[in-house]
């Protein structure tokens, strides 16, 4: 009988690792045509976005499933993922899966130091974690690099713009982290240096959206004389720059500062000739308040002309018969506080004339 029970056992035992075999043979399978089939679609340059993405998401899965939860391959896997384009729309518990993997792999797989942590961390932040999660992986990433400050500036500025490219859109102050860096970057490096620049237009975006206006006018500024305009990058900064000054200068009340700065837009972006020129700076119109409470809907097109300033004027409304008097008021008002970069032709601002736009008024 014993003898029996023990045969049992043995042939259990085969049968469950000849199972295991072939499903770790299926499963690697499934990994190698998933990364073959994902390799192909990006090979493709028409290959639509949508297909790229669930390629890739698959090879993502089918690698975690051949490789385990405690596999640096399969957290590898799960960095690349979150760090291409293909992770925007993803569900976010999905994203947190994908964020915890890394995370709990990493820190049993490798110490504090080890550089292999900046891809993790850069992959990680940019999940929709919780306020309380987002600050750890702060802290951690900057307790990472802050040896670099000395080592290496310009590693150190590098690895700083690569936080703080999510950073600045979190409802934090960047000022503690970045003014000090950038004091020291002051001493160490050229004042138009892209990653300095980069964590200039960053912490002045910051101040802007705490709505410290003046903080953030002096480092626009500081980066329009700083930049190398050569450069394409340093081009980008410097537009931005001008298009960021146009609304601070506006919002200030100090028209005449933001023209400068709609003239510089025009002077280095000429207008397309298959769409129309894009406000700068725009107010939204007030919705009377007695439509408001009647639900009443409408919409106004207010035809206007731009000139060399960038400025709207005789700005009327059009095919407007039929619309409720108080929405064409409104639309008028708003549309000639509107500012634009003026249209330029041999190298001067000229007018542009019968201009439109139409302004909607809904209530849902």
């Amino acid at each position: 009988m014993k003898g029996k029970i023990l045969a049992g056992s043995m042939a259990l035992s085969v049968g469950l690792l000849l199972s295991s075999g072939v499903w770790a043979q299926d499963a690697k399978q499934a990994f190698e045509q998933a990364y073959a089939d994902c390799q192909a679609k990006l090979e493709v340059p028409e290959t639509p976005r949508s297909e790229l993405s669930e390629a890739a998401f698959e090879a993502y899965q089918t690698g975690r499933n051949y490789f385990g939860d405690d596999s640096i391959n399969s957290a590898n896997l799960a960095i690349n993922f979150l760090k291409s384009s293909y992770s925007a729309g993803k569900d976010d518990e999905i994203l947190k899966s994908m964020g915890d993997l890394i995370l709990s792999v990493y820190e049993a797989e490798l110490s504090k130091t080890d550089a292999r942590w900046l891809d993790a961390y850069d992959a990680t932040m940019s999940i929709p974690y919780s306020s309380y999660r987002k600050q750890q992986l702060r802290e951690r990433y900057l307790a990472l690099i802050a040896p670099l400050q000395e080592t290496n500036p310009q590693l150190y500025a590098a690895t700083l713009v690569d936080g703080a490219k999510y950073w600045h859109r979190e409802d934090i102050g960047l000022a503690p982290i970045l003014e000090p860096a950038l004091e020291q970057f002051d001493k160490d490096l050229p004042a138009s240096d892209l990653n300095v620049l980069t964590l200039q237009l960053y912490l002045a975006h910051n101040h802007f959206s705490k709505n410290r206006r003046n903080s953030a006018i002096e480092l626009y500024e500081s980066i329009i004389a700083d930049a190398n305009v050569e450069d394409p990058a340093g081009r980008r900064l410097e537009l931005l720059s001008h298009a960021a000054l146009v609304e601070l200068y506006e919002r200030n009340g100090e028209s005449d500062q933001a023209t400068a700065h709609c003239v510089a837009i025009g002077a280095a972006q000429p207008w397309s000739e298959d769409s129309g020129p894009e406000p700068l700076f725009r107010v939204n119109p007030v919705y009377p308040i007695s439509y408001a409470t009647k639900k009443l809907s409408g919409s106004v097109t207010v035809q206007f002309d731009i000139d060399e300033s960038g400025f709207v004027t005789n700005a009327q409304p059009i095919h407007s018969e039929d619309t409720p008097p108080e929405f064409v008021r409104s639309s008028i008002e708003a549309v000639e506080n509107w500012r634009y970069a003026p249209k330029f032709e041999n190298g001067q601002p000229v007018a542009a004339t019968g201009q439109t736009v139409q302004l909607d008024f809904s209530i849902q």
